[in-house]
């Protein structure tokens, strides 16, 4: 589920699909779908299975429907995105449907996020609080 505060401020400009870039460059488009006040990624799960328990993500919100994403694995590195998988090109072009469980993890929007020690993360990658009123970002943990 996306936060309800970041949606409320910014997914009026947020149009189907979304697409989640990595620093390899690899593209996953991912529908959503709204469910009274809450959005969720439908096809979320297939994008989760590249995931290990304690992978961190982070999102930061580009503007459209853009989010650049990085992953960190449970020692707070930058993972081997080679493995990496999401839609095939078959299911890119299909009509997209609701799921019917929707059990994702929670997340938790950050005012600021210190860039953890000895990681090969874009030190740009992270915005100052002011800088946010114009982009958003979130972190999900899995």
């Amino acid at each position: 589920m996306i936060p309800r505060n970041f949606a409320e401020r910014y997914w009026k400009d947020v149009s189907n699909p979304i697409s989640l870039r990595l620093p390899n460059e690899f593209e996953c488009k991912m529908f959503w779908v709204r469910r009274g006040y809450d959005i969720w990624l439908v096809n979320w799960k297939r994008f989760a299975r590249s995931l290990r328990c304690g992978d961190l993500l982070v999102f930061q919100y580009k503007g459209g429907s853009d989010f650049h994403v990085i992953i960190l694995d449970d020692s707070k590195l930058e993972i081997d995105y080679s493995s990496m998988r999401c839609n095939d090109e078959q299911d890119s072009n299909k009509h997209f449907k609701q799921e019917e469980e929707c059990d994702d993890d929670c997340v938790e929007i950050l005012s600021d996020i210190a860039t953890p020690q000895g990681t090969n993360i874009d030190k740009n990658f992270f915005l100052t609080a002011a800088q946010q009123k114009n982009t958003g970002k979130y972190i999900y943990f899995i």
